[in-house]
């Protein structure tokens, strides 16, 4: 993983064209280690977890909402806006899929939003166990271990005020059977939001094996690249969804993360390997891949019934 990163750092200068001996190199590369990939995912995601969240000693695992003062600051920011947007209030009730190590659960449930009952849904068990354990105690909340793509499993239908997901939809395999599953999941009247990544509204200008091997390493199957944001909300609506709204956030996220990732200082933690790869990694699959940030909302009608 970390020769995929340091090569495609080196050779992105910003330019459009890439040298193709350059290329190929980097294809190749990337191309080794994304099998490794897989076997290594938890304890690399879970290092990095701990140097980004060093100072507070949180658990946050999304990109942030920059700028920001820290990470802690700049993921809880993210989710913050997610939440807002699903219209999360005192008493609802919220199904979190992709909940990471449970931090965005602990927000759900604090004084800023104040969900009554609140259940966190993760496919890897170490996630899993490590959400249980930093919300053990708290009322109403529940994690489980489940498929996004397969929502029909773990979760009875009509059954949320709100459904989120904070940086996370874009590993499901697939994301259509996923926004799916939200929309049977929803009660009437209910709000689904994510913080996701799509194609880029402007189309894949680059070489599409490049863009094959910057998915493969970071865990997005192809068929969720289908979407570009116009798709996303067409998708949506289709579902029988609607008062969509939809906003790219790239730069406060992507670039963001980045920059905030790259840049040197006295703290340790900002200046551990780990963190300045996974920026140089998230500024050159922008690039590479033609990806696009957003955060939209959809509400399913009030007049709506999911068909049992």
């Amino acid at each position: 993983f970390s020769m995929a990163v340091i090569s495609s750092a080196l050779f992105h200068d910003g330019h459009e064209d890439l040298p193709m001996r350059a290329a190929l190199t980097l294809g190749a590369i990337g191309l080794i280690v994304a099998v490794v990939t897989r076997a290594l995912q938890i304890p690399f995601v879970g290092s990095l977890v701990g140097q980004l969240n060093a100072p507070l000693q949180t658990r946050w695992l999304n990109l942030g909402l920059w700028p920001a003062s820290s990470y802690p600051v700049a993921a809880r920011e993210l989710a913050s806006r997610v939440g807002k947007l699903a219209k999360i209030s005192k008493g609802a009730s919220v199904l979190d899929v992709g909940c990471g190590f449970g931090e965005s659960l602990r927000l759900w449930t604090s004084d800023d939003f104040g969900a009554a009952r609140v259940v966190g849904l993760n496919s890897a068990a170490v996630e899993v166990e490590a959400a249980r354990k930093l919300c053990a105690g708290l009322a109403g909340v529940s994690v489980t271990e489940g498929d996004g793509a397969n929502l029909a499993v773990a979760v009875a239908k009509d059954a949320f005020d709100a459904v989120v997901s904070v940086d996370a939809a874009y590993h499901f395999a697939t994301r259509d059977a996923f926004l799916a599953g939200v929309a049977a999941a929803l009660k009437p009247g209910g709000s689904f939001a994510a913080a996701d990544v799509v194609s880029s509204a402007r189309g894949v200008r680059r070489a599409p094996w490049l863009r094959r091997v910057f998915c493969l390493v970071a865990g997005i199957p192809m068929a969720n690249l289908r979407l570009d944001s116009l798709r996303y909300a067409a998708k949506l609506r289709e579902l029988g969804l609607d008062e969509i709204v939809c906003f790219d956030v790239s730069e406060s996220v992507l670039d963001g993360f980045s920059t905030y990732a790259e840049v040197r200082s006295e703290d340790a933690y900002r200046r551990a390997l780990g963190v300045t790869l996974a920026g140089k990694f998230i500024r050159s699959m922008r690039y590479w891949a033609d990806v696009e940030f957003i955060i939209i909302r959809a509400t399913k009608p009030a007049s709506a019934a999911t068909k049992r």
